[in-house]
Parts: structure tokens; sequence; C-alpha cells
């Protein structure tokens, strides 16, 4: 696995001072459009409950540290080699997605945060395949991102219900080892080229679900993960 399931307190949870208490973690691209002051809140609020971790750079990043308070703990993009520990460091992870992104837009951390095994609070638009993802599998929770009250409150309802974490995050790891499994990926490749030779292009638009999603989510079982710069790129099978 290139993101095993790992405990939630670790090496890297220990050197970074967040091994005690109840974790929030948002990890990879993090601009003002994506609404910062949704994780500053959340921080406030958990203030003497839980730490909001945000792993990431940036004006964003500057205009968390000069804003928070204690509970509010900023790293940079972690190396590769640490991004299993890390995810695995939270009680939640989270998501932020613009409001004018498009459709298929899948932010690449919420796709690793399957593999985690943890349940997500997602901020993002609700028609976003992200949002579905995390509805259909029952994985999380979704708001709309310019929605700071509902994010704010179903932060409290993943905060306050252990089972509904465990039960997300179980579901979770069962997604991602269903969807990034390379034999079911090659599979569904052949047989779509199988079905395209055969039939034409129709038939394969009329049934392209499965294969619009595993494109958005290729190579994450696969590819080497990379948080560093301003994006998180995937290196993976081009599908």
């Amino acid at each position: 696995d290139e993101i095993p399931l790992g405990p939630r307190v670790n090496e890297w949870s220990d050197k970074n001072g967040i091994s005690e208490g109840f974790n929030f973690l948002y990890s990879g691209t993090l601009g003002m459009k994506h609404n910062p002051d949704l994780l500053l809140q959340l921080a406030q609020q958990m203030t003497g409950r839980a730490k909001v971790v945000v792993a990431s750079q940036g004006k964003s990043v500057d205009y968390l540290r000069e804003k928070g308070g204690d509970n509010l703990v900023l790293l940079p993009f972690q190396p590769s080699e640490d991004l299993a520990m890390m995810m695995a460091s939270a009680d939640v992870l989270v998501a932020i997605l613009e409001p004018d992104a498009g459709v298929f837009s899948v932010p690449s951390k919420v796709l690793t945060y399957h593999c985690a095994g943890r349940a997500l609070l997602l901020a993002v638009p609700l028609e976003n395949l992200a949002a579905r993802i995390v509805f259909e599998n029952k994985t999380g929770l979704v708001v709309p991102p310019t929605d700071n009250a509902s994010f704010l409150g179903q932060s409290e309802v993943l905060y306050n219900d252990g089972e509904m974490r465990q039960q997300m995050g179980e579901a979770a790891r069962a997604y991602a080892e269903k969807t990034f499994d390379i034999e079911a990926i090659v599979e569904l490749r052949h047989r779509r080229r199988t079905q395209l030779g055969r039939d034409g292009l129709g038939p394969f638009l009329r049934d392209d679900r499965a294969l619009v999603d595993l494109r958005q989510q290729r190579g994450l079982r696969l590819g080497e993960i990379f948080h560093g710069g301003d994006e998180a790129v995937h290196q993976g099978l081009d599908l």
C-alpha cells in the first residue's frame, strides 16, 4: 500500500506535538479562494477541546498564523514518506473546495484521505464528484463551502460521535481498497476498450460512470503522492 493504515499516535504525531487530544487535519493546497476562515473558525470553536492541524504553505497559511490561537497548528508541506503517519494522526480529515469548482474537480487530498481510514469533513459544492463519493460511500459529512455555520455544526457532530467516526473511517478504507485495486482498474480499461471497438462510442458513453470516477481517482494506490510547492501531484496509471 502507498497509504497504509497507521496508529493514531505515531512518530510523526509525537514529533509535531499532536499525539494527545483530538485532531482535525487539513493537508494540501490552501488558497484564499478556499475560505481559510473555515479552519480559523473551527479552531476558535474547538479551543480547549481539539487541535486544527494545517499542513500547507502560502498566503492563506500566513493569514491563519496571524489570526489563529494556540490550538491552530500550522506546518509546511510534508515529505511523501510522512503522509501516511500524518493522516493517521487525524481524528477527522478536512477538505475545502472553492464554490465555483467544476463538477468533476476532485481535490486529490479527498482521494488520499480515503486511504487513511479516517472520517472526512468536506466543505465542497454538493454537486461535486467529491461530495458524491463521500455521500454514496458514507465516508464523511459534506456541507457547501460558503456555509460556515453548517461546517462548524457538522464538526461538532463528528467530534462528539466516536462510533460515527469509526464507521466512516472503515467505510473510507473499504472504498479505497475497492476503487484503487490495480487488477480491477486494468480489467475495466480492457473491457471499455473492447466495448468501444465492438459497439462504437454510444454504449461507451451511456455507461461511463465507473470510468469517469476512475479517471478522477487514477493511480492513487499505484502512484507516488507528493505534497510540495502549491499542488499535490499524482503519478500513476493513465486511464
